[in-house]
């Protein structure tokens, strides 16, 4: 009876201890649910908070998170190789007994730890081991770790990987908010509130320093993404902004702002000298060949400084003004490093004011096309004419388009006025065939954004197709800088559109550089020879003489001859005797509306000889 009895009390004792272990494990995790119930702290604070809970619980002196993608700090209680313990093992490791294996009782310099028990679990955030949680003590254990001790460090685990989760997911939305993702830059953001709170810095503390905001723009970048294709823009992005990190070093901040646009925060109160010896440095690094696949691509940059307090005292000002410094960077030919002056930003403000009026002109329908015939000297013939914009302003009447144009080229308007002027000149020729005036070349100038930024090939087509014009008798008219800008590129462009039929013309031939070399390989048909040249050839014998050249020259290639700018008869009898192909000139008609061109053809073609308008000024 004695062994029954003593089995029946152990039975008992074993049910007591049961439900104690119960109640306690009840108790530990209603403590611990209330802790991170009532704890509004950030996901740092709550973890911290959690292991030092944590420690009371399972009765250890010192607790401490490991994270892999973290370096462990040199003050944690407990040493790295013990943390890492739990890495490997599903749930729950206890050891109640560290004294026979030194290694893992040895701290990370290979010293004793003191530490005689451990108990840690893996960490797990959406399916992957990020860490582990330990928990050690020095002191020897009265009772061993229970199964109440190992599920309560898995549960503190649990709770500290949806801190680690919400952590994480705080700085992912911190680095889409503040940094860029292909280049790990900051980004426009950060680098405004970084600007603006040195600036604060700055006049708080009293300080007489200066700041430079240097802003960059790659030059021609989406004639990289066209040719190549993004995943060779984003490449040289890339290793662009790779450059002006180690370039600027800790010397300040760079950040991509958008697109093919960087900027750079110097901080140290640099001079003048030393800011323009610095944005050269920039330019040069950008200058330098870029290997991707083991092909060279080459990129340049447009560069704005704006210098604090001088040229702004808020970082808004400091921004705005070393943009309106790069742009006029690129208007100066771009590859250039342009320092803010306070006519720049007039200068700015009057383009910004004239582009928004010329937006409205095309909604309004304000711009018109002038006619300006070109004549056959050797037949004296009608051969064609150049279509020229203007704009017809409500108020302030006829704009000339030395007043316009240069502004709509600075911006996108001018693809714009180019693409009507184009599709415009094409219906008014088709009416005049169908009218039966005889048959005549349309030419038509495209800027250097219409030529090389845009689809052209596509729009050509599409207002050949919607005209019914007979595509040989089109004429693209390009400057030789537009065509010189590139010249591989745009003897593609030139030969996909004469394959088409469309024809071109080298207009101001001799006011640009000239290369022999470009000029014999590029698919033209017809030179045209600058008004200033033409205008002194009566009385300056080197004007003389270059236009001679210049049609020889011309007719050796194969090429066509229009001389522009005839207003005299004697001018027009030099040229024939050197056998120029055609001219226009004041001495036939100025550029004129439609109706006014229908009258003339018709007097013309009454009086069976050229007419000849009163001459008036350019207009």
């Amino acid at each position: 009876m004695g062994s029954a009895r003593l089995a029946a009390k152990r039975g008992v004792d074993a049910v007591a201890r049961a439900e104690r272990d119960v109640q306690r494990q009840a108790e530990r995790i209603r403590e611990l649910f209330l802790a991170a119930a009532v704890t509004a702290a950030s996901a740092e604070e709550q973890i911290a908070e959690t292991v030092a809970l944590g420690c009371r619980l399972v009765g250890c002196e010192a607790g401490a998170v490991f994270e892999l993608d973290r370096a462990v700090d040199d003050e944690s209680p407990v040493p790295e190789r013990l943390c890492r313990l739990g890495l490997g093992t599903e749930g729950t490791l206890a050891l109640d007994d560290l004294q026979g294996l030194p290694y893992i009782a040895a701290d990370d310099d290979g010293k004793p730890s003191g530490f005689v028990a451990y108990i840690g679990a893996p960490i797990m955030v959406r399916g992957v081991v990020v860490g582990t949680l330990n928990f050690a003590t020095k002191q020897q254990r009265e009772e061993p770790f229970s199964e109440t001790d190992r599920d309560l460090v898995q549960l503190i685990s649990a709770l500290i990987g949806s801190a680690i989760d919400r952590r994480r997911s705080r700085e992912r939305l911190r680095r889409l908010a503040y940094f860029d993702t292909l280049t790990g830059l900051p980004n426009r953001v950060q680098f405004v509130e970084r600007l603006r709170e040195t600036v604060t810095g700055i006049v708080s503390a009293g300080e007489r320093r200066r700041l430079a905001v240097v802003f960059l723009d790659l030059d021609h970048f989406k004639e990289i993404n066209d040719t190549f294709g993004h995943g060779r823009g984003d490449a040289v992005l890339s290793v662009v902004g790779e450059r002006l990190r180690e370039r600027v070093g800790d010397r300040g901040m760079v950040a991509r702002m958008s697109g093919d646009e960087f900027a750079v925060l110097l901080e140290r109160g640099p001079d003048l000298e030393e800011v323009d010896a610095f944005a050269e440095s920039l330019r040069a690094a950008i200058d330098a060949p870029i290997v991707i696949g083991g092909y060279e691509q080459y990129a340049t940059a447009s560069i704005g400084v704006s210098i604090y307090p001088e040229d702004g005292t808020d970082a808004e000002t400091l921004v705005k003004h070393a943009d309106v410094a790069m742009y006029r960077a690129k208007e100066k030919g771009r590859n250039f490093v342009q320092f803010y002056t306070p006519v720049l930003n007039a200068a700015m403000t009057t383009r910004l004011q004239q582009e928004k009026a010329l937006r409205k002109a095309l909604a309004r329908s304000e711009f018109l096309v002038y006619y300006q015939p070109q004549f056959e000297l050797a037949t004296g013939k009608l051969f064609g004419i150049e279509a020229l914009v203007r704009w017809h302003h409500p108020k302030l009447g006829l704009i000339r388009p030395d007043l316009f144009i240069p502004n709509a080229e600075s911006s996108s308007v001018i693809v714009l006025i180019g693409e009507l002027v184009m599709e415009m000149a094409c219906q008014q020729l088709v009416k005049w065939q169908r009218r039966g005036l005889p048959e005549l070349r349309v030419s038509v100038n495209l800027s250097a954004r219409q030529f090389h930024e845009t689809d052209l090939l596509k729009r050509a087509r599409s207002v050949l197709e919607s005209t019914g014009l007979d595509p040989q008798t089109l004429e693209f008219e390009i400057t030789e800088s537009v065509a010189m800008d590139d010249a591989e590129r745009s003897t593609e462009i030139m030969r996909t559109l004469r394959d088409v039929g469309i024809r071109f013309c080298l207009d101001d031939f001799g006011t640009s550089y000239s290369s022999l070399g470009y000029l014999k390989s590029f698919p033209i048909d017809t030179l045209k020879i600058d008004q200033s040249f033409v205008r002194d050839i009566m009385t300056e014998q080197d004007d003389a003489t270059i236009v001679r050249t210049v049609i020889a020259m011309a007719h050796n290639l194969g090429l066509d001859v229009c001389a522009e700018g005839t207003e005299t008869e004697d001018q027009l009898n030099f040229l024939r005797q050197n056998t120029c192909d055609r001219v226009q000139g004041y001495f036939y008609s100025r550029p004129v509306p439609p109706e006014e061109f229908e009258r003339f053809v018709d007097d013309a073609l009454a009086a069976k000889q050229p007419a000849q308008s009163e001459a008036g000024s350019a207009v």
